[in-house]
């Protein structure tokens, strides 16, 4: 396979979601995890790309997947080790988890990751999770489908959407424009909801197709996640690349790297478009 350089810093760190600026040429860390209540932590591990014109192909991409690295989660006084492993759903194809530590709402979790002589660190706390009025989908003019959410958004509570089509996607994917903040948008809101972004399989249509069951990961945040998710966003909707926006970085919770570890109160619901 071989791309070019968007694609190339899109394939690698996309799903990675971190931010960087055009006049660095090293590389550091980039670290996409998250722990949720009655969960497992999953972490992926990247190294950043440098900024470079040109093609480069799959085996160019593979040495930024960090196999070998230490991921520890840690909290209160107990502190656990994350083992890497290879899995297809995600992309890159090889995350770091434990079923040792579970997620708990209101707890706060710390993350140190440590590579060669690179280490990283981030903390955040899981809130309780909310729950959905109503879920429901909406079909078009094209006899294609979006998903309606409904729920009670509520002051100090930051919220996002992932979906996930049953059979189609291998991972929850982040849906694009679903983020609420609850300070701003207090009492009834409604959410709608398109296909999540996959790098590896994008087609542009943003729709859901007649039978697809989409499942829906509603997730409570705190504000640092929110932050880093909303100037993530900001990037896309502004056609900027979110690893080089014009003039700063995307907003990280990880120090000494890139990325954010975030902690989720997770709802899950089912809707079949039909």
């Amino acid at each position: 396979m071989k791309t070019s350089l968007f694609h190339t810093i899109a394939l690698t760190a996309a799903a990675l979601l971190c931010g960087c600026t055009v006049e660095s040429r090293e590389e550091h860390l980039v670290v996409e995890g998250w722990i949720e209540d009655g969960g497992y932590p999953v972490v992926l591990v990247t190294s950043s790309l440098l900024a470079e014109y040109g093609w480069k192909d799959e085996d160019a991409l593979r040495k930024h997947i960090l196999t070998l690295a230490t991921v520890s989660v840690t909290c209160g006084t107990e502190k656990v080790y994350l083992t890497g492993q290879r899995n297809d759903d995600y992309y890159p194809p090889y995350i770091y988890t434990t079923t040792d530590i579970k997620g708990q709402a209101g707890k706060t979790y710390s993350l140190e990751v440590r590579y060669g002589q690179t280490k990283a660190r981030a903390t955040t706390v899981i809130p309780a999770a909310q729950v959905l009025s109503s879920a429901s989908a909406v079909r078009n003019e094209s006899d294609q489908y979006s998903v309606s959410c409904k729920f009670n958004a509520q002051a100090g509570s930051w919220y996002k959407f992932f979906v996930k089509r049953d059979g189609k996607d291998g991972m929850y994917l982040s849906s694009y424009l679903s983020l609420v903040d609850g300070d701003i948008r207090q009492g009834p809101v409604e959410v709608v909801l398109n296909r999540g972004f996959d790098i590896t399989s994008y087609d542009g249509d943003m729709w859901f197709e007649p039978g697809d069951v989409v499942k829906i990961r509603f997730c409570t945040m705190d504000e640092a996640s929110f932050r880093f998710w909303s100037e993530y966003e900001e990037t896309g909707l502004l056609s900027r690349n979110p690893l080089f926006p014009v003039t700063t970085g995307v907003h990280s919770n990880v120090e000494g790297g890139y990325g954010c570890w975030c902690g989720y109160g997770a709802a899950y619901y089912t809707v079949t478009c039909e």
